[in-house]
């Protein structure tokens, strides 16, 4: 288990920097508004996607859509191997599921 440092409170305002290109981009922080990640990999990826998801945090806020390159004719079971690592909850990208923070697609 990590140890966690406590720090101490300052009395100082805490300086909170807006990212310029939020509203060109559509960026802007609305309650609800989550970061949705992104990772392709190939039929090889394997180890690097079991390495990425057992560091990942769970309480990060973000949601992960995986995208693997596969034979078509075989059944995928990425989300039951991705399981063993992380403690995200995994889950196979169907249509209409509301993809949630938390949550490995």
């Amino acid at each position: 288990m990590k140890k966690i440092k406590r720090v101490k409170k300052s009395n100082k305002k805490r300086i909170i920097k807006k990212n310029p290109a939020s509203h060109i981009y559509g960026l802007t922080k609305t309650p609800g508004d989550f970061p949705v990640v992104g990772i392709g990999a190939s039929a090889g990826g394997l180890d690097a996607l079991e390495q990425f998801f057992s560091n990942t945090a769970v309480d990060s806020g973000m949601a992960y859509v995986v995208i693997q390159h596969l034979d078509p004719n075989r059944q995928g079971i990425l989300p039951e191997l991705l399981q063993r690592v992380t403690l995200l909850k995994v889950l196979q990208a169907q249509d209409g599921v509301k993809v949630i923070p938390g949550c490995v697609y």
